[in-house]
């Protein structure tokens, strides 16, 4: 997340949390009508479940309000602006009605165009109907007295010689009253307002005898100063001379109200700001204008902002509604002499300091400021990766937003501006980084390309030797019947083919990333792939006592494509069936299905695990994706299973996909159609031929390997044996080969790449089939031989009827 994005994310969280948790209604529609927002307290004052529920209110249709038609409401805001203390009845859900009291704006856009009504209601219910029974009958009011929430207070006006009101006595006062105000009985009663408050506003005296004088009620909200307290009152005439007065205590309802505004403003300021920082490249321009959105937008008192260079002196200037007090300090700083604010917030960790200017500025320009509209000054450090530009400064006007949020929001507003002219400052040092840029990515191709041939190098050495261990082992277990001997073999290639499938998945990934898999065709059979993948399962499945179930409808299903790609999709599923249940088991299902002309083999893997989450079904396909990530995921491994997977399937011209159901199991289907038997691979290789045996070449540098190849061939051809490209070259101008089997890594000297190509320089030798017989197997190394001299190519370690079925076809083939 960038740092605009926390900034705003901070300060609306904030916000947020206010509107919620206000005990008061909070709302804002449109002028259309509709609710865009409104806060707990709004719905469940009206009986509503849910906001989305009370959203659903069309309120130009159908609207609260049964006896305040919406359309005055708009027109009275239209005209003044707000509504303000709008008493009214409103309609809950349930068809009963409340007594509200409304107070609302209309908020606008720059073209003065109306975006939305805010507004804050109360229920009033209980005053409403205790007014009410209090003007029907004073006996009522009597037995309400005591019990009622509002405070409610008798007072009888006290007028001067020439009728002109100058006081007012308190009569009773009840319950209520007291925990309103903070006025006891025994303070009050008896006495006039004066002697209770001898501060009291003028205006509250003048009110209340229009009451008695007129006859009139009337209803407003004022702010008590000597009390500290918004009061909301309902006055009205009980007698002559007398009147009766209820009030509520809003304080803190006008707090949110005056807290709303203002944090509406300063969000508004710092969204601007943001947009400012990312399109603005000049300094001069980004201090200034963003000292005129703080004031004009936000609502703060003044701002300026001083820059400086890196030996503290004045670099730039710029401010907003500056007062002519603040010249002289203006001029210091000009002339290189900081505050006492701003060198002690140099030296210090903190990002702001607050000061009180009647009693932190006594040593300072501004000393004995006289403006009573300023409470705090805000000093903030425009510092960024451990780099100091300067200070901006704010003064903050009284009751604008709680001290704790002003400063959470002033210090967004420092790092915001910080971060701008340290963005600035990187776009003049963009070229240098572009370049280190292009030679990293040079570098990084450089090692990207010795990771390969370093992958290549690891991929001969180690197949080399484990094609000599895997060769020699089948020649033991097909040519010797000792029990002990045959055991032993069965445990060394089982062992020795998991081992060479672990180094294939790590030698090969290149193919992966490079996004190429070359397939090697051969014919093989399903069932039995299958069944060899299983039996590496048996004793894992028993480890966790899970059964591992098979439901094969066929006996055989003939399939060509590279056995790899199916053995190997086959094994991730099956693993994954293990490693994800606990429980039960696993059951394997094929068989064949005909969809108009094509045939289709069909494998089942069905689980009794832990299932998967129907939203996590399509990312488990992605890479180093599981249904479960995270620090605390449930399952180690690399995500990358069933990626390969699907890209293994896909390349047989199959489909994969998955049923699960959390809990009870997962169901992944492979469906692949079975292609024709090549021709070479349904060619079936006579027993016994009565000619003679064709003469056969191996160039092989290492000793396992050139022993294991005559041992193969010897009975069917006759195998010569050269260890270096020389040698070679001097056995085949001797004798004529059928074929010829060459390594490619022959050590020092001649590549078998060198060897070949000398050859095919020999007329007789043009069409000779020369097989690069290899351990090298990445990605591309398979075209490379096969663009230099080789005509065919086998990769260590093989299978014995691979290399033979393949001599015999290309022998057949040159007679």
């Amino acid at each position: 997340m960038s740092k605009k994005e926390q900034n705003n994310t901070s300060t609306d969280y904030q916000y947020k949390a206010l509107f919620d948790n206000s005990t008061i209604g909070l709302y804002r529609t449109t002028p259309d009508g509709k609710i865009i927002l409104a806060n707990h307290a709004m719905v469940k004052m009206l009986g509503y479940n849910s906001f989305y529920e009370l959203a659903q209110r069309d309120l130009e249709k159908n609207g609260f309000e049964p006896s305040y038609p919406r359309e005055h409401f708009k027109k009275t805001i239209s005209e003044y602006g707000e509504v303000k203390g709008l008493e009214s009845a409103w309609k809950r859900k349930d068809g009963s009605v409340l007594f509200v009291r409304e107070s609302a704006k209309s908020v606008k856009n720059k073209q003065d165009e109306i975006l939305y009504y805010e507004g804050s209601v109360e229920d009033i219910t209980d005053k409403k109907i205790i007014e009410n029974q209090i003007q029907e009958s004073e006996e009522k009011y009597h037995q309400l007295y005591s019990s009622m929430n509002q405070g409610l207070a008798l007072h009888e006006i006290i007028f001067d010689n020439d009728g002109k009101p100058v006081d007012y006595v308190f009569l009773d006062i009840n319950d209520s009253f007291t925990e309103l105000t903070g006025l006891s009985r025994e303070m009050v009663i008896g006495k006039t307002v004066k002697e209770v408050i001898p501060e009291i506003e003028e205006f509250w005296i003048q009110r209340y005898a229009d009451v008695v004088l007129t006859g009139n009620p009337t209803q407003f909200e004022d702010f008590s100063k000597p009390l500290d307290r918004h009061f909301y009152v309902s006055a009205y005439r009980t007698k002559p001379k007398q009147f009766a007065v209820l009030i509520e205590n809003i304080t803190e309802r006008k707090k949110t109200e005056i807290y709303i505004k203002n944090l509406n403003r300063v969000l508004m300021a710092i969204r601007s700001i943001n947009q400012l920082i990312v399109k603005e490249t000049e300094k001069r321009l980004l201090i200034k204008k963003a000292c005129e959105m703080l004031v004009q937008s936000g609502g703060y008192r003044y701002a300026f902002i001083i820059l400086v260079d890196s030996s503290k002196q004045l670099e730039l200037f710029a401010e907003c509604n500056l007062d002519s007090q603040f010249a002289q300090l203006i001029a210091e700083i000009k002339s290189g002499k900081f505050p006492n604010c701003y060198v002690e917030l140099w030296n210090s960790s903190d990002k702001i300091s607050v000061y009180n200017p009647k009693t932190h500025c006594n040593d300072c320009a501004i000393a004995g400021f006289p403006n009573e509209d300023i409470v705090k000054f805000l000093v903030g450090k425009l510092e960024n990766d451990d780099k100091i530009y300067g200070f901006i400064n704010l003064a903050v006007k009284p009751d604008f937003i709680e001290p704790e949020e002003n400063y959470k929001v002033f210090e967004e507003v420092v790092g915001d501006i910080s971060f701008a002219l340290h963005a600035i400052e990187l776009r003049q040092k963009r070229d240098k980084a572009e370049r280190d840029l292009i030679e990293a990515k040079e570098k990084a191709e450089e090692m990207n390309k010795l990771k390969s041939n370093f992958l290549a190098n690891m991929s001969h050495e180690l197949r080399t030797p484990m094609g000599g261990i895997i060769g020699f082992t089948r020649i033991i277990k097909d040519n010797y019947k000792d029990d002990d001997l045959q055991e032993l073999a069965a445990l060394i290639l089982q062992s020795g083919s998991r081992l060479m499938e672990t180094l294939n998945l790590i030698l090969d990934i290149s193919r992966i990333e490079a996004g190429k898999l070359y397939e090697e065709y051969s014919e093989f059979d399903i069932i039995n792939t299958t069944k060899d993948v299983i039996e590496r399962y048996r004793e894992e499945a028993n480890e966790k006592n899970l059964f591992i179930n098979t439901k094969f409808k066929t006996g055989s299903i003939r399939f060509v494509n590279d056995e790899r790609l199916l053995y190997q999709s086959v094994n991730n599923l099956i693993s994954n069936a293990i490693k994800f249940t606990n429980t039960g088991g696993i059951t394997i299902e094929i068989f064949e299905e005909k969809e108009q002309d094509k045939e289709f083999a069909i494998i089942k893997v069905n689980d009794t695990g832990i299932g998967i989450p129907e939203s996590k079904l399509n990312l488990i396909w992605e890479e180093f994706r599981q249904a479960s990530e995270g620090l605390n995921r449930s399952y180690e491994g690399t995500g990358l299973g069933l990626t390969v997977t699907k890209m293994f399937v896909e390349k047989m011209s199959g489909e994969i996909t998955v049923e699960s159901i959390v809990d009870k199991g997962s169901t992944f289907t492979i469906k692949i159609p079975i292609q024709e038997q090549t021709a070479i691979i349904q060619k079936q290789i006579p027993e016994a031929e009565q000619i003679a045996k064709p003469y056969i070449l191996s160039v092989e540098d290492d000793f396992g390997s050139r022993n294991l190849v005559k041992r193969i061939l010897r009975d069917i051809f006759n195998v010569d044996l050269a260890t270096n490209g020389p040698d070679a070259l001097d056995l085949i101008t001797q004798k004529h080969y059928d074929a010829i089997l060459m390594d490619i890594n022959l050590g020092r000297g001649m590549s078998g790449l060198d060897v070949a190509q000398e050859i095919k320089k020999l007329p007789e030798y043009n069409k000779t089939p020369i097989i690069a017989l290899t351990a090298y197997a990445m990605a591309g190394d398979k075209e490379r031989f096969l663009a230099n001299g080789c005509t065919h190519y086998i990769s260590k370690p093989f299978k014995t009827e691979e290399l033979v079925v393949l001599l015999r076809s290309m022998v057949d083939g040159n007679k």
